[in-house]
């Protein structure tokens, strides 16, 4: 399989732009818009007419035929959905690829279709929806980035040097195990959500420096919050429980 990325917008303007930054002209606040399309076409072979060309849709050239799934096995999440490979890519723009990919291959379009035809669809679709639910959360976005990057991240193998922020967190655990309000507990609950939002800025941060060890720590800070608002969440079902039972 051969892969053929088109364009880089971005480049372009900014050769465009330098005569102008040389003279002054452009300013700090002058940032370019970022184009997140990107588009990859695999060679493939047609399952129907045996064609063989290059194509950046799911369909033979020639006969309009479903392509084969293991043609796309080739492509990574984020040429499966045409976009740029980022960690701040528009959820907006990732969400209307999905729908539309799920319009094209979803397997009830297929249900008075062939049974290779069928067989191809449920494979596409889930292989789809393992993508999109990736590359939509943040912190399994970031790691996906890094797996392609090559970078190893063992979640039971990260530990940070930040003692500060340890010990920080073994606090926050322990008075959740301690408490007995509910208001109290939903109040924590927030405080780590706005934590991880802004542990999520320093990780877009780290990216684009390719901060790769920054990175997993503040994917491991993540996942110490992730896991005592589990802990709120199982605290709350016992306060719950209790209420009940009175």
């Amino acid at each position: 399989y051969q892969r053929r990325v088109h364009g880089d917008q971005n480049n372009q303007m900014e050769i465009l732009l330098k005569p102008l930054k040389y003279l002054g002209l452009v300013f700090p606040r002058m940032r370019l818009m970022t184009n997140y399309n990107r588009v990859t076409k695999l060679e493939y072979i047609c399952n129907k007419c045996s064609h063989q060309g290059k194509s950046s849709t799911f369909f033979c050239d020639g006969c309009h035929y479903l392509l084969n799934p293991k043609t796309i096995r080739k492509l990574n999440y984020f040429e499966l959905f045409g976009v740029l490979t980022a960690f701040d890519l528009p959820i907006g723009l990732l969400e209307e690829r999905y729908h539309n990919l799920q319009k094209q291959l979803h397997p009830d379009k297929y249900g008075g279709k062939s049974e290779e035809l069928k067989a191809f669809a449920t494979e596409y679709t889930t292989h789809i929806n393992m993508a999109y639910r990736v590359l939509k959360d943040d912190e399994k976005r970031a790691k996906y980035i890094l797996k392609l990057r090559g970078v190893s991240y063992f979640e039971n193998d990260s530990i940070i040097d930040d003692v500060e922020y340890l010990e920080k967190i073994m606090k926050v655990n322990e008075e959740i195990s301690e408490c007995e309000s509910s208001t109290d507990l939903q109040s924590k609950k927030e405080t780590l959500k706005k934590e991880i939002a802004e542990l999520t800025k320093i990780i877009s941060s780290h990216f684009q420096k390719n901060l790769h060890q920054g990175i997993i720590t503040e994917l491991t800070k993540i996942r110490f919050c992730k896991r005592a608002i589990e802990n709120i969440e199982k605290k709350l079902s016992e306060l719950s429980m209790k209420m009940i039972q009175i």
